[in-house]
């Protein structure tokens, strides 16, 4: 999760995992309120509660291309399960990511810049 924090996914089940931790033994006053957030919480309270709470918790964050490498890994995983289209991968600057193994690299080659370059529709004459 501190991956995912780190590369700017909020994911709105952060308080169900709060309350995970928490009966789990682990204890903070921002891992408290952050369980108590409802279900419609705002995305920034969730995220300000969370870094809060890792702070607490005394979890170092790791560095930004870390987290985008695995940010990386979780979108490959959701186009082989086809969860998202590849013109879902033209949603973000992915291209750019920093590719540190092999396969990174292959995945990150084939990634389109942007939406038009994924939609089968468009014919691109040279």
């Amino acid at each position: 999760m501190a991956c995912r924090y780190r590369a700017d996914e909020i994911c709105p089940d952060l308080p169900m995992v709060a309350a995970g931790a928490r009966a789990a033994g682990l204890e903070t006053p921002a891992l408290c309120g952050l369980a108590g957030l409802p279900g419609n919480a705002d995305a920034r309270d969730i995220r300000d509660a969370f870094g809060q709470a890792l702070s607490e918790a005394g979890v170092g964050l790791p560095d930004q291309g870390l987290a985008r490498r695995h940010a990386l890994r979780r979108l490959a995983a959701r186009l082989v399960h086809g969860d998202i289209a590849t013109a879902g991968l033209a949603t973000d600057d992915w291209w750019e990511t920093e590719a540190e193994s092999a396969e990174e690299q292959s995945f990150v080659s084939l990634i389109p810049q942007c939406g038009c370059c994924a939609d089968p529709s468009v014919r691109v004459l040279y």
